[in-house]
């Protein structure tokens, strides 16, 4: 029995022909595929934090972690049987091209846009360096990216998406928010954009119970572990950190159980907000309790929101810097880091019972490739000077082309007013925002916005499709036809 309907050789003909109609794209993919190969090949996959040893521990010792959501620990665990830090690697590159051809093949679906011009919407995301290095990292931004523009390709898939598209897509948001927890706004966001389309309720019902099942599930999973139904138990300990940019006591006068929280330093004097989270010396970790301890948790999220309330104005100054950051970091003035103000970086801390960065890292490859880098855990690898400072312009262009694109996103909204193209650029803002707001600013955190803000202008400002080029149906059991 054939494998291709026809017969092989007819199969392949329509191989070739679909290669034809997108040449450029076709070219740009094997281009950006024989890149990822040649970094999978010549290169140790990167330990670009100390969150990579805490991933590590934790997908040898599976278990609901009270930092963060150990999404990203399970997709090492799955792969684990195989020993191989390479094989994370190759397969967040490959996640990460899936991701650019669904993308681009929703843009030829979608609009009529030639095969060039919807070519260059994926550009960024096939030859980024940002991106490049964090699919090269034991990190879990590229996974996150994969997810969310996977859930976001399938939601647009269709002008009302279907039950099954709904479906998909929130079981994509659902895994995105357990690697990442800022994907749980975004299946907020989701379910608003389904009853605003109009869909029924059917779609609706079955993108939120396919979204709810995983992270209610996991939070059952926390709760057995650490006795309360949660994502993680380190809101109130980030957003501490976030308002201590600005958090004055004098104005806020916080009651005494919270003193202890308040900073000598005045504000405008003070380091990067995460500083006050990591580093010994530090209100918090002076308090010689585990800083991600329940009551610690609750006590510093009472200390934030205080912050917040009583100082709303700073608090959003402090937002709209750090968010204008991502777009234009070379004219705004940051926070100086730690170092800077001879702040001493503590020991590397995975909060994994057990977790010991140099054995995880042998444990899990099985070999020496890593274990150079996890004897200088307490400085995780960096790169050459050279490619720092490509990285650096590169960031730089790359935050620029962002303001340019959620610019252009704003007006085509403005403009076309269609809410199934303002889906991707309001999630590619909030992307953003959130980081902005709850935690500390750093550029990797806006790498998922891109794709997102890409979409978002090549659908609002490409041509509509011509009554001529009918897209075909996917309701039921009909199969969607692309390209």
């Amino acid at each position: 029995m054939s494998l291709w309907p026809g017969g092989l050789s007819e199969g392949l003909g329509g191989v070739a022909r679909m290669v034809r109609r997108n040449a450029f794209f076709a070219g740009a993919l094997a281009a950006g595929t024989a890149v990822r190969a040649g970094i999978a090949l010549t290169q140790p996959p990167v330990l670009a934090k100390n969150d990579s040893y805490a991933y590590i521990a934790l997908a040898l010792r599976p278990q609901p972690h009270v930092v963060r959501p150990s999404g990203y620990p399970l997709f090492l665990w799955l792969l684990r049987p195989f020993h191989s830090f390479t094989l994370v690697v190759t397969v967040q590159h490959l996640l990460a091209l899936a991701a650019v051809v669904g993308v681009y093949a929703l843009l030829r679906r979608r609009t009529s846009l030639p095969g060039w011009a919807a070519s260059l919407a994926v550009l960024p995301d096939i030859f980024g360096a940002w991106q490049l290095k964090m699919e090269s990292a034991i990190m879990s931004e590229a996974l996150f990216i994969s997810l969310t523009v996977g859930a976001v390709v399938i939601m647009l898939w269709c002008e009302r998406p279907p039950v099954w598209a709904a479906t998909c897509s929130g079981l994509l948001l659902a895994g995105a928010t357990l690697v990442r927890a800022t994907g749980l706004p975004l299946v907020l966001l989701a379910v608003g954009f389904l009853v605003m389309r109009r869909v029924g309720w059917r779609p609706v019902v079955a993108f939120a119970v396919a979204a709810a099942v995983p992270l209610v599930g996991y939070g059952l999973w926390f709760q057995a572990w650490h006795g309360t139904v949660a994502l993680t138990r380190s809101n109130g300990v980030f957003l501490y950190g976030r308002v201590m940019d600005f958090a004055d006591c004098g104005k806020m006068a916080p009651p005494a159980s919270e003193r202890r929280l308040c900073a000598e330093a005045p504000p405008g004097t003070r380091p990067k907000s995460d500083t006050y989270i990591w580093y010994p010396g530090t209100p918090l970790q002076s308090m010689g309790v585990d800083i991600f301890d329940a009551e610690v948790n609750r006590l510093t999220s009472s200390f934030a929101w205080r912050a917040i309330r009583e100082q709303p104005l700073d608090f959003a100054a402090t937002v709209a810097r750090d968010a204008g950051a991502f777009i234009a970091e070379p004219w705004i003035r940051m926070p100086p880091l730690a170092e800077e103000l001879g702040y001493d970086p503590g020991a590397n801390a995975t909060y994994v019972p057990g977790g010991d960065p140099v054995a995880d890292v042998r444990a899990y490859e099985r070999g020496d490739l890593l274990v150079a880098a996890a004897l200088g855990h307490d400085a995780p690898q960096q790169p050459p000077p050279r490619a720092a400072g490509l990285l650096k312009v590169e960031g730089y262009a790359t935050g620029l082309l962002l303001g340019v694109l959620l610019m252009a996103g704003a007006a085509g909204v403005v403009v076309r007013g269609r809410i199934e193209v303002a889906f991707p650029w309001i999630l590619a803002v909030t992307l953003l925002l959130i980081p902005a707001a709850t935690s500390v600013f750093d550029r990797r955190y806006a790498l998922p916005a891109i794709p997102l803000a890409l979409l978002a202008v090549a659908l609002l400002w490409g041509r509509g499709r011509r009554p001529e080029e009918p897209v075909a149906p996917c309701d039921g059991a009909e199969t969607c036809h692309v390209m």
